[in-house]
Parts: C-alpha cells; structure tokens; sequence
C-alpha cells in the first residue's frame, strides 16, 4: 500500500481492506406537471424517448418536458422524474411532489415549472417550494438548481425588487444549492420563448463529472449549452461579475464557444461571505465522499467498537481517498499533503463508544480553494 500516512495517525496494513465505491454523482430528479403519465410515482428515464413513453409526446413542450429533454441534450444519461397535479414542493411532507424522492437516488434538483412562463406567482410561494426543496436536498446530499424567475429580465431585477434573490432564497440551505440567470431563448423561428435552463445547467454537470470529475467546475468555455438559441437576456461583462460576486453563476455568450455556463458557485458563494462551501465542485466533491462513505462502511454496524474496527476503518477510507488523489481530486503533491482520515480514541468518545457510535474525521484539500475541508461522519457500530 502507498504511504498515506499523516501526523498522529498512520494506516496500519490489515490483511483486505474493504473496498468502498464511490456513489453517483449527476443523476438529476425532475418535479412537475404533465397531461399525463403516472402521478407522484418516481420513473427511472435514461434517455428522453422514454421520458415520451412513459409521459406521453404531448408532454414534451411542458415546462417539465424541456427540461428532461435539455438535461439529455446536454450530456446527462440517468433521471428521476415525478409527475404531480400540485406544487412541485408541497409546505408538508405527504409522499408528493417533491417528497416521492424521498427513497430514490439522486445528486441533482430541478423544478423547472418554477422559472417557466406562466401567470404570475407569488414570491413567497415560490421562496416556500424553494426552502422545502433546498432541506430534502441537504438531507439527500444533493444539489438544487435554482432557476430564474420569469419576472428577471435583467441583472437589476435578480438583486432588487419584491421578487428578487434575497427574497425568493431567503429560506434556501444555501450550501446545497445554486441559482443560474438568465433564462434561456428557445431555438428555432416564432414568438419569442423562454425556457428555464436547470435541466440544461444539469446536463452539463453530469457530462463534466463523467470527462473531468465531480471536482472540477462545470463550468467554462467547454460547458457550451445544446438544445437552446442563445439567452433571453445579455449581460455585459460588469454584470455579469457583480452578480458572480452575490453567488448567482451567469450564462453568457461568446463568440466561437457559443453559450456557456459562467460560474461554479453556491448559493453560499457571495464574496461577502467566508463559507467553505462557497464554491460548487468542493461542495459537490464533499458530498460525494460523505454518501460514499456512508455507504460504503456500513458493514460496521456488526463489528465490534474496538481497535481493529477503526484501523479498517481508516484503511478503507486510505484506500478510497488515496484513488481519487491518483485522479487529481486534491491539492498536494503528496496524498498526506492531499488528506487525512481520523477514526480513534481521539475522535470518537469512550461515552460514545458504549453507544456503539463510531466517528471519523476527514480532511481534503480540495483543488479550489486549497486549505482543508474537515467532513464528520458518525456510524453506528458493535450491532448497535
């Protein structure tokens, strides 16, 4: 095994460490209305034609259906969809909307109906769907791609206003989402359209974890949007930075590269703020290792709470971080300068040890910004 050791810990060889794999990290939940098709049932898609299938062709134009048809077009390959006859996010849990996820897999978020043409909607409405939607994604380690409203026709309008961001996020876990203007022009001839670009925004996330790693930015020259004809609103350059600086990733066009997702930020990204989950590939980077982990030592919870159980622990968790170092995931040019893993006497209390509680500590050294991520994770151990 590699040297992985780091101060006050070292990685003791034990015979077969055991293997943890890493999770999924792009698959993309999408939540709204439909003329048909089942309702508040999660359907596994991984192409659009059998979003046509099994939602009918009719429900391609929807709101829902561009979006689904957009995160395809952009490179996504696996979906969730929820067909529902209310709120996309419903104030209560009750097995709708966006709670039939609730025992699905997915990283991303997008309730595309939210920022598509229609009447008006009221901004708390819209702020309660949000925060309902932002909680289950934190409780999901997943992400929500926050559209612009349809009432944001230019930079003023995002930053000011009854309806602008501070009031429509006001409740949102800021960590666990991003919000992405301006909306996007539809393609081809006839009245103007526009469209709400998360399933775009999503498509592009997932073809860049699967050529690049869910570590880096999906974002960039080579983050081109497919399946749209330009943006609905032109932003210069100064705008665009400003609302770069209050955590809001900008779409823009270039000459050559066509239109591009411009930022890699979360909702908790501002320049006025210090949160270490202030930019999107670290955050998504740390959710990821935590839903691996999670996963893959669940084997622990029949295992005595001793000595051997965490250096194994520390061994599996060695090995899996050590992997993703040989892939570029980390700062360092050593994996100790890249991260540790902490499972012992130290990080776990002889109090929580009777509770069969065992805790690790893991730090990263993420490729932006370089100083160490500290990830907590607590299981349960010793048939507890």
């Amino acid at each position: 095994m590699p040297d992985i050791s780091y101060p006050g810990v070292y990685i003791e060889e034990v015979s077969v460490p055991h293997s943890i794999a890493g999770v999924a990290t792009s698959v993309a939940a999408f939540v709204g209305s439909t003329p048909s098709g089942p309702i508040d049932q999660p359907t596994r898609l991984t192409s659009f034609v059998e979003f046509e299938r099994a939602f009918d062709a009719a429900s391609a134009t929807t709101p829902l259906g561009v979006g689904v048809r957009l995160f395809f077009l952009n490179g996504g390959e696996a979906a969730v969809v929820v067909r529902t006859t209310g709120s996309p996010a419903p104030t209560a849990p009750d097995a709708t909307g966006i709670y039939a996820l609730e025992a699905e897999d997915f990283n991303l978020l997008c309730l595309p109906e939210l920022g598509a043409d229609g009447p008006p909607t009221d901004p708390a409405e819209t702020a309660a769907a949000l925060a309902a939607a932002s909680r289950l994604c934190e409780a999901r380690r997943a992400i929500l791609i926050v559209d612009p409203l349809p009432s944001w026709h230019s930079a003023a309008d995002v930053v000011s206003g009854p309806a602008g961001l501070a009031t429509v996020t006001a409740g949102v876990r800021r960590a666990n989402a991003a919000v992405y203007f301006p909306r996007l022009a539809a393609a081809g001839g006839g009245a103007p359209q526009e469209l709400a670009p998360s399933g775009a925004v999503a498509g592009i996330i997932a073809r860049s974890d699967l050529t690049r790693g869910v570590w880096r930015a999906p974002a960039g020259q080579d983050a081109t949007i497919a399946g749209a004809g330009g943006l609905a609103t032109t932003l210069s350059q100064g705008e665009a930075r400003s609302l770069n600086r209050l955590g809001v990733n900008t779409l823009r066009t270039f000459h050559g590269a066509g239109t591009v997702v411009w930022g890699a930020r979360t909702l908790d990204g501002a320049d006025a703020t210090t949160s270490e989950w202030k930019y999107l590939p670290v955050r998504r980077m740390a959710l990821f290792i935590e839903e691996s982990l999670s996963r893959g030592l669940a084997w622990a919870v029949f295992e005595p709470n001793d000595e051997v159980l965490w250096a194994t622990i520390r061994n599996s968790v060695g090995w899996f971080l050590y992997a993703l170092f040989k892939q570029g995931a980390f700062q360092g040019v050593t994996p100790s300068d890249a991260f540790f893993v902490k499972c012992d006497r130290d990080s776990t209390t002889q109090q929580e040890i009777d509770a069969g509680i065992v805790n690790i500590v893991v730090g990263i050294a993420p490729l932006k910004p370089a100083e160490f991520v500290i990830l907590q994770i607590r299981l349960m151990a010793g048939s507890a």
